[in-house]
């Protein structure tokens, strides 16, 4: 079974009642339907894979998907990912968080509204384990900017994305449905790599 019961949670997602093995937690913040997380927990199958989806309609189709897969490193919570990361996950414990193309909110007036914001970022700074990493992807180049602008600015996090904080290319990035789709229409995806120092 993929799915974590929110009625069973442990108080702490990195607790032995949610995998059967002690390994390096990963978690996919908004993982929609897309089979990235599953392709992630094959590429790393030393590392234990969490994914926070709020839609419950959404995460029924990814949970059908891993069922049929069956990978003992992935379960899959229905949850909001700030209330998570402020209550069930301990600072230091997450070995690389993923976040893939988050409501854009691309209004100015609406951009108060993204998830992404200061206050997040610094939840998934505290969260992370030392040399853990954040990898963030859009097709908004604003919205890259202003994660990578903030994450670099803490002094907390090493850019890995060469001399740029932003990059249009990351090799070996799993590519999700919503990165095909906008590669196919010629519109470029921004990257940002950060690692904990």
């Amino acid at each position: 079974m993929n799915e974590i019961e929110i009625t069973n949670l442990p108080g702490q997602l990195t607790g032995p009642e949610i995998f059967e093995r002690n390994a390096p937690l990963c978690m996919e913040i908004g993982c929609g339907y897309d089979s990235f997380i599953l392709k992630m927990a094959r590429i790393m199958p030393e590392c234990n894979f969490i994914g926070v989806e709020l839609e419950r309609w959404v995460l029924n189709k990814l949970i059908r998907k891993a069922r049929r897969v069956n990978l003992p490193n992935v379960r899959l919570l229905r949850a909001d990912a700030k209330a998570v990361l402020e209550s069930d996950v301990p600072s230091g414990s997450i070995r690389n968080f993923f976040v893939n193309h988050p409501d854009p909110w691309p209004k100015k007036r609406h951009r108060q509204r993204r998830l992404v914001n200061d206050y997040f970022l610094d939840l998934l700074i505290d969260r992370l384990e030392p040399s853990g990493k954040i990898y963030y992807c859009s097709d908004f180049e604003d919205y890259s900017l202003q994660v990578a602008g903030k994450l670099y600015s803490t002094g907390l996090m090493r850019n890995l994305s060469g001399h740029s904080l932003v990059v249009t290319d990351l090799p070996d990035y799993p590519r999700t449905r919503f990165m095909n789709r906008f590669l196919a229409l010629g519109q470029p995806i921004h990257f940002v790599v950060m690692e904990k120092i």
